[in-house]
């Protein structure tokens, strides 16, 4: 008579698991990611890529001066595309002091990206208005103004090229652009919420040449 054992056996097996949350919400900031050198008052593009779930149309933009301590914001509501594509923004970058300590953050529903290493933000001659010859002769009035501001008080600015005007709110945002401008001709602010602004009077490079402090108070 044949005798059958059974041995006990344990099968034994780990699982390995990723984040399934984290594998499903993936986004990345691309540029600015580090090292980038940009000039205040100047243009450049914020661009990231979102393949997170859910979808969500829209992305808020942020940047800190101070390596991600505090945050300002840049917009809201910036249009966004999900899937393997980049995704962009035009930034006209705040009339500051210099920093390179500066990152984006890109927030997209409950999730965001933030820049892998600090870039620079560098004052443009437009920033350091003390060291630029219009200085002195270059003028904003009214300020504070509700309704209307007009630029005036320098020969300099009556060159056959002509100048043009940026203005920009303090969180970098364009809200008033203006190829050439006649100046002594006043510009309508009345839509402007109350704050602080920059008038950036840019030249045929679009470089800022003088940077001009205004507030809007009504």
């Amino acid at each position: 008579m044949k005798t059958l054992i059974l041995f006990p056996f344990i099968i034994l097996f780990s699982i390995t698991t990723t984040n399934a949350k984290d594998a499903l919400n993936v986004m990345k900031v691309n540029a600015p990611n580090g090292g980038e050198s940009w000039a205040a008052g100047s243009v450049h593009t914020i661009t990231w890529v979102d393949v997170s779930t859910p979808l969500v149309a829209t992305a808020s933009i942020e940047y800190s001066t101070n390596g991600g301590s505090t945050w300002i914001t840049i917009a809201n509501n910036v249009p966004n595309v999900n899937g393997n594509v980049n995704n962009n923004y035009s930034w006209t970058l705040p009339s500051i002091s210099s920093s390179s300590q500066c990152k984006v953050k890109v927030t997209i529903g409950i999730h965001s990206d933030i820049s892998d290493n600090n870039f620079t933000i560098t004052a443009s001659a437009g920033t350091a208005i003390t060291e630029n010859s219009f200085y002195n002769t270059v003028h904003a009035f009214p300020n504070p103004a509700n309704s209307i501001v007009t630029i005036n008080g320098s020969e300099l600015l009556k060159k056959a090229d002509g100048y043009g005007i940026k203005i920009v709110n303090l969180q970098g945002q364009e809200v008033y652009s203006e190829t050439k401008h006649e100046f002594s001709q006043p510009i309508d602010i009345s839509s402007f919420a109350d704050g602080l602004y920059f008038i950036n009077i840019i030249d045929e490079n679009k470089s800022v040449v003088v940077s001009l402090k205004q507030m809007v108070s009504r």
